[in-house]
């Protein structure tokens, strides 16, 4: 797949007279190699593009160090993944024999797909991933795009297949994190309570009880509150679904909150501009 322009722009045809030259004197590199790619597919031609592809894969294969060669095509395979030409990518990463490269391959070409909200292939060519953490990198793309897209069923099936922590943790943040800019609240604290980390969970938390206290939903709020692990975070978020409540002269929910703040300092604050406010309501 080839995309927009109207003639063959002059970087290209540098870049192919310098290509020509490296081919000569046997020094092909990846970066120059998916460079080259990415310049080509956007000239309007394709007869153009498919012979600067045919040239590339031609002199990878030539390539006579094994590791070399293998890092040629993964950057072939990458540069057609970015160009969206997915059938073309897979068939380079195909040819990859080294098995750290292919995944290599495999992972930018599952994002690129994601990207493109080609979900199904994206998790095909995320499985056939052989490195666990390449696996787990290209997952939590997969997971986000589906997030971003909505499909929030989807995206934690696609999370909870992360094996890698840290990884699944991110995944899950933002899959909460989008969730709850939605009004998903429910769908957000179930994403949330699966981050296994701790703080990552108390984060996303925390920013749940944040948007869920301005919608004025005072006791999802305080959920979600109630859930988060790490004190500090606690306390803070109870101090400000306090500040809110009160402001919104709902004293009950307000002082319940303030209640449930383990910090002496951040209670005593909250319970005093609670009573202020009172105050000013009798007035």
């Amino acid at each position: 797949m080839y995309k927009g322009g109207t003639a063959m722009s002059i970087v290209t045809v540098r870049q192919l007279c310098e290509f020509f030259g490296q081919i000569a004197e046997g020094k092909i590199t990846g970066e120059a190699i998916q460079e080259l790619i990415e310049n080509a597919q956007k000239i309007a031609f394709p007869r153009i593009f498919n012979k600067v592809l045919n040239l590339t894969r031609k002199a990878a294969a030539e390539i006579s160090v094994a590791n070399l060669r293998a890092e040629a095509l993964a950057a072939i395979a990458g540069a057609l993944a970015e160009a969206q030409d997915f059938e073309q990518a897979r068939k380079a990463a195909a040819e990859i024999s080294d098995p750290y490269w292919r995944a290599e391959a495999l992972a930018v070409i599952a994002g690129a797909l994601a990207e493109a909200q080609d979900f199904e292939q994206a998790r095909k060519a995320a499985a056939e991933i052989s490195y666990p953490y390449l696996r787990a990198k290209a997952l939590a793309v997969i997971a986000g795009a589906l997030a971003e897209a909505q499909d929030f069923e989807q995206a934690r099936k696609a999370a909870a297949e992360i094996s890698v922590a840290n990884f699944r943790a991110e995944a899950l943040a933002v899959i909460a994190g989008v969730t709850q800019e939605a009004q998903d609240f429910e769908q957000a604290r179930k994403a949330a309570a699966e981050i296994s980390d701790p703080y990552w969970r108390a984060e996303a938390l925390a920013v749940i009880a944040g948007v869920t206290q301005e919608a004025q939903d005072f006791e999802q709020a305080r959920k979600a509150a109630a859930e988060i692990s790490v004190a500090n975070f606690r306390a803070k978020a109870l101090a400000a679904i306090a500040g809110v409540t009160q402001e919104a002269q709902d004293f009950e929910q307000a002082r319940k909150a303030a209640a449930e703040i383990s910090d002496p300092y951040l209670r005593a604050k909250a319970l005093a501009a609670i009573a202020g406010a009172l105050a000013e309501a009798m007035k």
